[in-house]
């Protein structure tokens, strides 16, 4: 593997990682009855775009996937439960580099 393969691997995946757990903090707050969207940071968008994905319906159904992977997180104890975390951020990316070699197949 390349240097820059990995220190891009490396950035997506701590990406990932920063991005569920804000997401379940803002989940969280929001199940607690505040509205706390507002501080969610987007860093989904910012996965995608450094995939290198567009902004097509394709791309609509690999973002609605990818909610449904980044649920699996709110059923996790992110700070007891190591482990499983990293699991679930390594099958993200995993998941996220296949769909992208599709999307670059199908270009």
């Amino acid at each position: 593997m390349k240097i820059k393969e990995l220190k891009d691997r490396e950035l997506l995946i701590s990406l990932i990682a920063d991005y569920l757990t804000n997401y379940r903090l803002v989940c969280g707050l929001n199940d607690m009855g505040m509205n706390a969207n507002t501080y969610d940071i987007h860093l989904g968008d910012t996965i995608f775009t450094l995939m290198g994905f567009g902004a097509t319906s394709k791309e609509e159904l690999i973002y609605e996937r990818f909610y449904e992977y980044s649920q699996k997180v709110m059923k996790l104890d992110i700070k007891h439960q190591a482990e499983p975390f990293n699991a679930l951020v390594n099958e993200i990316y995993e998941w996220l580099c296949a769909e992208r070699r599709k999307y670059e197949n199908a270009k």
